[in-house]
């Protein structure tokens, strides 16, 4: 039986042990695949950021007034809000739809104006 040597995919070291190893550690199989997942995980990072700083966004306009506040589109704009990052949305039974960003959200009332809500529907 002829026994072939293996080599570590990322340091090109030896392996030793399983039949089936591919890495010489963890370490190796960490570095590896966080390069190669690298450019998948800078879009998830990106939009995850873009969540957070929404949600903060909201945050701020919700609890700097009493329950729920009407604001200026322009006013979440300048802030750092883009409209376009959403968790998800919610209709209410007068056909309104409510737009979250975790558990903060918005009911556009015009093109001008907003009405940032929390928990709404919890």
């Amino acid at each position: 039986m002829i026994i072939e040597k293996r080599y570590c995919k990322k340091c090109n070291e030896p392996i030793y042990g399983r039949s089936d190893k591919v890495f010489c550690d963890d370490g190796c199989r960490n570095a590896y695949n966080n390069i190669h997942r690298k450019e998948t995980n800078d879009c998830v990072l990106k939009i995850y950021k873009q969540l957070r700083l929404n949600r903060k966004i909201l945050e701020k306009i919700y609890t700097g007034g009493v329950g729920n506040v009407r604001v200026p589109r322009n006013k979440m704009l300048k802030l750092g809000y883009n409209f376009l990052y959403l968790t998800n949305f919610q209709v209410d039974y007068k056909g309104d739809q409510y737009e979250y960003c975790f558990d903060y959200g918005y009911l556009v009332l015009d093109k001008d104006w907003v009405l940032v809500v929390k928990d709404m529907f919890e």
